[in-house]
């Protein structure tokens, strides 16, 4: 948000952000499947480093984000963000459910090669040591 606002300086706009940032909006918080609650943080945050970096121009901005975001004109925007945040959590959860039973069968695999092995030194533990 801070390198677009110090490019765009006053000519930043919101609808631009969020058209260009798209992806980086949907892999940051919040996880919601709100859009307009999606869309009130992300302006809240864009709006306050507005504040931060130009402040003299934080009232004109400030109008133009409202009149950008008015009459639900970002609508189709984040619910497109929206959607792909729910098809990247599935995936997402998918993979985690995936590496933990990988993690589970490897360690039953080690476990069960530990347990051979011990099995085969009890057998053998009467059996001379190579080189004896």
């Amino acid at each position: 948000i801070c390198s677009y606002i110090r490019n765009r300086n006053e000519t930043c706009s919101f609808r631009e952000f969020v058209d260009l940032y798209q992806e980086m909006i949907i892999d940051s918080p919040p996880n919601t499947d709100n859009w307009n609650g999606l869309e009130t943080a992300w302006e809240t945050r864009f709006l306050g480093n507005v504040k931060d970096i130009i402040p003299e121009k934080y009232d004109d901005i400030y109008a133009k984000v409202k009149s950008e975001t008015s009459n639900k004109s970002l609508m189709y925007y984040w619910q497109n963000i929206v959607n792909e945040k729910g098809q990247k959590s599935v995936i997402n959860n998918h993979i985690s459910g995936s590496l933990k039973i990988l993690d589970a069968t490897a360690k039953h695999n080690a476990n069960t090669i530990v347990s051979k092995v011990s099995n085969l030194r009890e057998i053998d533990a009467d059996a001379p040591l190579p080189n004896e």
